[in-house]
């Protein structure tokens, strides 16, 4: 409480100054992006192993009386 006639301004900052702000705010952006190529490759290699999958499942693919029906007629 200020019980003076001089009014007086408070401000709370988090840091001492814009330097350690600026600091901070670099360690936080790179720790960003660190995670979020962390999570791409995650996501990438979920997708490859869904077309990988896929592909096995796939109408192409020979089931054994079709491979007995090919070395038949080789």
């Amino acid at each position: 409480m200020n019980k003076s006639s001089v009014p007086v301004e408070f401000s709370w900052r988090a840091f001492a100054n814009e330097v350690e702000e600026n600091k901070k705010k670099l360690q936080l952006i790179t720790q960003l992006n660190e995670e979020e190529i962390g999570e791409r490759m995650i996501l990438e290699e979920s997708w490859l192993d869904e077309s990988m999958a896929e592909s096995l499942d796939s109408d192409d693919s020979y089931d054994e009386e079709e491979l007995n029906k090919k070395q038949e007629r080789a």
